[in-house]
């Protein structure tokens, strides 16, 4: 996923955008999270005790919880690089105000496995809807400016480019 901060930054400068490169990005995490959360659904303590030990098969009832919390986090993680490509530093303000509230939220849950993933995917899965919404903010704004009529961006009037010759 860190190959859309750069490809976002080029896009970005060249007063493009990245989302084709996003969306193969956001393939390559949706496709093991929605087998990890397959397993996690049909087989969570065979697969705990398989890949790690008998000892985690005991966190089978929070398994699905958290598989589905880190998806969420991945996908901030990607919409992040995204936004600090696009030059959208303030991103940093709401992933600050997640981790104060999932550290209220794992500090109330006492090292319970199960309030602890609670935790996790609220505060995951909260984070991911702020971010998209930012994240669709953003393009929105920028397809508005994009239209709107400026030397900057070679438009003169209304639906005609600045080719440099006469119109």
């Amino acid at each position: 996923g860190s190959y859309v901060l750069p490809e976002a930054a080029i896009r970005w400068g060249q007063g493009q955008h990245a989302l084709r490169q996003l969306a193969v990005t956001l393939v390559f995490l949706l496709v093991p999270a929605i087998v990890l959360l397959g397993i996690a659904l049909v087989a969570p303590e065979w697969f705990l005790s398989t890949i790690f030990s008998a000892q985690l098969s005991g966190a089978a009832p929070a398994f699905a919880t958290l598989v589905g919390a880190m998806a969420c986090l991945g996908l901030v993680v990607i919409l992040t690089n995204y936004l600090f490509g696009a030059a959208r530093r303030w991103i940093v303000v709401l992933l600050g105000v997640g981790v104060v509230v999932l550290l209220v939220l794992i500090h109330r849950a006492h090292g319970a496995i199960v309030p602890t993933a609670r935790a996790e995917l609220a505060v995951q899965g909260g984070l991911a809807v702020v971010v998209v919404v930012a994240f669709g903010l953003v393009h929105l704004r920028w397809r508005r400016v994009l239209r709107t009529p400026t030397p900057e961006n070679g438009i003169t009037s209304i639906g005609q480019r600045d080719l440099g010759g006469p119109v």
